[in-house]
């Protein structure tokens, strides 16, 4: 039942985003491609608003049809679906071709570039991909997460890190081959951020920190997010975190992991090593 339910909601999003505010490739309908969920076309997807009224009953009316049909895992067919899936059959059996699987869903916590995404999917103007990727934030399902500067216009050119709504929805969307728990904990704690208000960015010199953590205008927090604290790993959280503490002017720091707790001193600098489910529940 709530498999059901999160397939309407997820078809809800997508008809929204899709067909009141956006356009699809309306390619042939035996086409398929497995690169992602997000489908760019420069041809709007119909002319007439009544008649978008209607597609839209309709789709709507024939997604109710598979209600009840059990959930299968990469399914893209009335034999069973997994989300994604379940919307390309939808779109694809009224003649839009939106392919199953996404790009964004498979990067979480990486770095993507409007303008990269413009090339891959060959669209004529970032602009158009920052409308479609903000239609995504709108509907909750994606965020994109600014690198900080202090320039307005280097924000706004730079590329951002992109986070999800929930870290099921990657598990049944992603590309990898491998479970990258380290970003899925990364997501949690953007989710956990956001919640709270905050205005949120990543910090990018010549090292990385995962989180910029601004109220009222100014820095408060800064985090890193990584599953393990150990050899491989240690040096480089450590150093993206005490650039970004410099850079900042701030003595304290976090690096947030799975279940190890410490802290250390380094140049002056105090790290705290917490849990993740420690630092969530904090005041």
């Amino acid at each position: 039942m709530v498999k059901n339910i999160l397939f309407l909601f997820l078809i809800a999003i997508f008809l929204k985003v899709l067909v009141y505010k956006g356009n699809v490739n309306a390619s042939s309908k035996n086409s398929y491609s497995d690169t992602s969920i997000i489908a760019f076309s420069t041809k709007p997807i119909v002319d007439s608003t009544k008649f978008k009224e209607v597609l839209l009953d309709s789709m709507i009316n024939f997604a109710k049809k598979f209600i009840g049909l059990p959930y299968r895992y990469k399914g893209f067919d009335n034999s069973g679906f997994d989300c994604s899936g379940y919307i390309h059959y939808v779109f694809n059996n009224f003649g839009y071709n939106v392919p199953r699987s996404s790009i964004g869903l498979s990067n979480i916590g990486k770095e993507i570039s409007f303008n990269n995404l413009r090339k891959t999917f060959s669209v004529g103007s970032t602009n158009t991909v920052s409308d479609y990727l903000s239609w995504l934030a709108d509907a909750y399902l994606m965020f994109f997460l600014p690198r900080f500067s202090w320039s307005v216009r280097s924000i706004a050119a730079n590329p951002r890190k992109v986070y999800a709504i929930d870290n099921g929805l990657v598990n049944a969307n992603t590309l990898s081959f491998s479970a990258d728990r380290g970003r899925m904990l990364e997501n949690v704690v953007y989710q956990h951020l956001r919640r709270r208000g905050f205005d949120l960015y990543y910090f990018r010199e010549n090292r990385e920190c995962d989180f910029v953590v601004f109220g009222q205008k100014k820095c408060i927090q800064l985090i890193q997010v990584c599953e393990v604290l150990d050899q491989d790993t240690l040096k480089r959280e450590v150093e993206g975190l005490q650039e970004a503490m410099k850079y900042f002017k701030m003595t304290e720091g976090y690096i947030l992991t799975i279940d190890q707790k410490d802290s250390l001193e380094i140049e002056g600098l105090n790290i705290r090593v917490l849990p993740v489910f420690e630092f969530i529940t904090m005041k």
